[in-house]
C-alpha cells in the first residue's frame, strides 16, 4: 500500500524533476505590465473614433457649411462619439440588455436623421452603427443588420451623389469602418476583462487542485488514522481479557502506522520535485473571456483597406497599366502586412523589420509620387508598422512623417488647408488602426500566455506549501502513534495499565493528525504552542529521555507566531527521536516585549545522519516560516554530542508577550 497510496495524491499530469524554478525564472509578458494594456487599448479606441469624426468636420466648410452648421454637428458628433465610447466600448457593461437596445436606438437616431442635413458628410457615420449591433446582438441576429446598415448607407450614397464609383467606395468604406469599429471595440474589451481576470485562473486552478489533495489526502491518511482510532478503542477492551488479541491489534496499528509515515515522507518529497506540465483548467467564469476571431478581424479590415486604396485610383486615372502597377504595389505591402508585421506569433526586429518597413514604404509611396495621386488607403500601414517595429521615439516620429508627408502630397497636388489636415487625420486614423489592431490581438494572446502561467506558478508554489504542511505538521504525528504504540505493545505483558495510558496518547494524537489532515488540505493550518508542548513532554518521556521543559508566556501568542513555533517545535523533536542517541532534551519558550524565542537543545547527536538531506529539508522549511515572520531560525552542532535549535520571532509579527525575557 505505500507505494501505491503515496502515488495516488501525487500531481495529475506532471513528470518529476525541473522543479519550479523555470516558473518562477519566467518573465510575466509585457501586456500585463500593471494598466499598460487596458489604458492603451482604450486610448487608441479614444484616438481613432476622434480622428473619423474630425475628417467629417473638416470637409464641412468645403461643402459650404457655415459656423453655425459645424458647430451643431460638433455637437452632435460628441454625443455619437460619447455614446460609442463611453457606452458601447465600456469594458465589463453587459450589452445584451434592454437599455443597450435603447443607447443602439438613440445612436440609430444619431447616425441617420443628420443625414437629412448634412447629407455626404454625414454618410462616413453609419459605420459607429455598423460596429455597435455587432457588439449588442448575438451573431444569428447581429450580421444581418451589420449587412442592412451598410446596405443603407449606400443607398444613402446613392441619394447623395449617384455616382456608380462612390457608391461603391462608401458601401466598402462602411463595411471595413464597421469592422474596425467593432474589432478595436471588441478587442479592448477582450484586454481589460483578461487583465482583470489574470488571477482569476490561477485561484481556480488552485482551488481545483486543492479539492483534489484534499480528497486524495483524506483518503489516504484520513481512512488509516479512522482505522487506527477504531482498532484503538478495540484494543483497549482487549488489554485484560484478551492480552494477546490486544497484542494482533497493536501490531496490526503499527503497521498501517509505519505505512502512513512512509507515505507523508513520499507525498512531501514527490509535491516538492514535481513541476507542471499541463495548461491548468480555467474555472467557470474564466472560460468566457474568449479571444473571439481576432485574427480575422484583422485580415477582413486590412483587405477593405486595401480595396478603398483600389478603388480611390479611379478618381484620377482610368489608365489600366497605371492601376495595374498601383494595385500591384498595395498588393505586395498588404502582403507584408498581414504576413509580418501583424501576424499573430511575429516578433519583429531588426535588421529584417527595419528592411521590411523600408520596402513597404516605398510600395506604399511610390504609387503616389509616380501619378501624384495622395489616396490614404495604405499609408496607415507605414505609420502602424513603424510603431509595431520601431522604439516607441523614433516609431512616433516615423507615424508623425507619415502625416505630415500626406498633408505635404495633398497641398503640392492642389489640395486646400482643411484637406490638408484632413489627410493626415485619416493617415493617423489608419495607422493607430493597423497599429490598434495588431496589438490588441497580441495583447490578448500575451496577456492568456500570462494568465496561464501565472497560475502554474500558484499551483507550483502551492504545491510546495503542502508539502511542507504535510511534511511539518503530519510527520511527527504518525512518528508519535508509531513510537507510542510499540511502547504499548512491549508493555501489553508486564504493565497493562502503562500500555492502556500509552495507548490512549496514541489514540488522542490520532484524532489531532485527523484535525492536521483537514487543515493541510484548508490552506490553513493552525497549532496551538501549548498543546504541542505537551504532546512533546508526553512524547519525549515515552521514548525514555529525561525532558526539561521551560515556557514563560503571559496571554496568548499571536495565531500565526504560535502556529510557525509548533511547527519548530514539531520539526525539532522529531529531528531529536530520529537523528539523535541522547537521553536529555532542554526546551525553553521565552516570551518578551521583542518578540518570542524557542530554543530545543539535546545530547547524543549524530556527526552526520544517513538520512541528513531529508532533515535538512525539514529545517529549510522551518527556516522559511519564521522568515516569513521576519524571524531567524538556526540550527547546529552546540558542543562535542550536542546539537541546538534555536528560533526567535519578533514582536512586529504580531501582538508580542507581554512577560519579560529571561536570559
Amino acid at each position: 500500500m505505500s507505494g501505491s497510496s503515496a502515488r495516488r495524491i501525487l500531481p495529475r499530469g506532471r513528470s518529476r524533476g525541473g522543479g519550479h524554478d523555470s516558473a518562477r525564472r519566467g518573465r510575466e509578458p509585457e501586456a500585463t505590465s500593471p494598466l499598460i494594456a487596458p489604458t492603451l487599448a482604450r486610448a487608441i479606441i479614444a484616438a481613432v473614433f476622434c480622428g473619423f469624426a474630425g475628417v467629417a468636420l473638416l470637409l464641412m466648410p468645403g461643402l459650404g457649411h457655415d459656423a453655425g452648421e459645424i458647430a451643431l454637428a460638433a455637437a452632435l458628433l460628441s454625443g455619437l462619439l460619447g455614446l460609442q465610447f463611453f457606452y458601447f466600448s465600456r469594458p465589463g457593461r453587459n450589452l445584451r440588455t434592454r437599455t443597450a437596445h435603447l443607447a443602439l436606438a438613440a445612436q440609430a437616431c444619431l447616425v441617420y436623421l443628420p443625414l437629412l442635413w448634412y447629407g455626404q458628410v454625414w454618410v462616413s457615420q453609419p459605420p459607429f452603427l455598423a460596429g455597435s449591433v455587432l457588439l449588442v446582438f448575438r451573431p444569428r441576429v447581429a450580421w444581418p443588420l451589420f449587412g442592412a446598415v451598410v446596405t443603407g448607407t449606400a443607398v444613402a450614397q446613392y441619394v447623395v451623389t449617384g455616382v456608380p464609383l462612390d457608391i461603391t467606395y462608401i458601401f466598402v468604406n462602411s463595411v471595413t469602418a464597421g469592422l474596425y469599429v467593432y474589432g478595436l471595440t471588441r478587442l479592448a474589451r477582450l484586454v481589460t476583462a483578461l487583465y482583470e481576470a489574470r488571477d482569476e485562473l490561477a485561484n481556480s486552478a488552485v482551488t481545483h487542485e486543492r479539492l483534489r489533495f484534499a480528497r486524495s489526502l483524506h483518503d489516504l491518511l484520513g481512512l488509516n488514522l479512522s482505522a487506527i482510532a477504531l482498532k484503538g478503542q478495540v484494543t483497549l477492551r482487549l488489554l485484560r481479557p484478551n492480552p494477546d488479541r490486544a497484542g494482533q491489534e497493536l501490531s496490526e496499528i503499527l503497521e498501517i502506522a509505519q505505512r502512513m509515515l512512509a507515505d507523508v515522507r513520499s507525498i512531501a518529497r514527490e509535491y516538492r520535485v514535481t513541476s507542471p506540465s499541463s495548461s491548468p483548467e480555467a474555472g467557470p467564469s474564466t472560460s468566457r473571456v474568449a479571444t473571439g476571431p481576432a485574427d480575422s478581424l484583422v485580415v477582413a479590415v486590412f483587405a477593405g483597406l486595401f480595396l478603398q486604396g483600389v478603388l480611390r485610383q479611379f478618381d484620377g486615372t482610368r489608365d489600366v497599366a497605371e492601376i495595374s502597377l498601383a494595385t500591384g504595389c498595395m498588393l505586395a505591402a498588404l502582403a507584408l502586412q498581414l504576413g509580418y508585421f501583424s501576424r499573430p506569433a511575429a516578433r519583429p526586429g531588426p535588421p529584417a523589420a527595419y528592411l521590411l518597413l523600408a520596402l513597404q514604404a516605398v510600395l506604399v509611396y511610390a504609387p503616389t509620387l509616380l501619378y501624384q495621386q495622395p489616396w490614404t488607403g495604405m499609408h496607415g500601414f507605414v505609420a502602424g508598422s513603424a510603431l509595431l517595429v520601431l522604439r516607441p521615439a523614433i516609431g512616433w516620429s516615423v507615424f508623425a512623417a507619415v502625416m505630415a508627408s500626406m498633408a505635404g502630397a495633398e497641398a503640392a497636388f492642389g489640395g486646400d488647408l482643411p484637406a490638408d489636415f484632413g489627410q493626415m487625420l485619416v493617415a493617423a486614423d489608419l495607422g493607430l488602426i493597423t497599429y490598434g489592431l495588431t496589438w490588441m490581438a497580441r495583447s490578448v494572446r500575451r496577456l492568456r500566455a500570462a494568465r496561464d502561467e501565472l497560475a502554474e506558478l500558484a499551483l507550483a508554489e502551492a504545491r510546495l506549501r503542502w508539502a511542507q504542511d504535510v511534511h511539518d505538521l503530519l510527520g511527527l504525528s504518525l512518528s508519535a502513534i508509531t513510537l507510542k504504540c510499540d511502547l504499548a505493545h512491549r508493555l501489553i505483558a508486564r504493565d497493562p495499565d502503562r500500555a492502556r495510558t500509552v495507548l490512549a496518547e496514541a489514540l488522542e494524537i490520532s484524532r489531532h493528525a485527523l484535525a492536521d489532515v483537514r487543515s493541510v488540505t484548508s490552506g490553513r493550518p493552525r497549532m496551538s504552542l501549548d498543546e504541542e508542548c505537551r504532546t512533546t513532554r508526553s512524547l519525549l518521556e515515552a521514548a525514555g529521555l529525561d525532558v526539561r521543559m521551560d515556557v514563560r508566556t503571559e496571554g496568548d501568542l499571536p495565531a500565526e507566531t504560535g502556529t510557525v513555533l509548533a511547527m519548530v517545535l514539531r520539526e525539532g523533536v522529531t529531528n531529536v527521536l530520529r537523528h539523535s542517541r541522547g537521553r536529555h532534551c532542554e526546551i525553553t519558550v521565552a516570551g518578551g516585549r521583542d518578540g518570542v524565542r524557542l530554543r530545543i537543545a539535546n545530547d547524543g547527536a549524530a556527526a552526520r545522519p544517513a538520512d541528513a538531506d531529508q532533515a535538512g529539508s525539514g529545517i529549510r522549511n522551518m527556516s522559511a516560516r519564521v522568515a516569513a515572520l521576519g524571524g531567524v531560525l538556526a540550527a547546529g552542532p552546540a558542543g562535542e554530542d550536542r546539537f541546538e535549535l534555536s528560533a526567535r520571532i519578533p514582536a512586529t509579527a504580531g501582538r508580542p508577550p507581554v512577560s519579560p525575557c529571561p536570559e
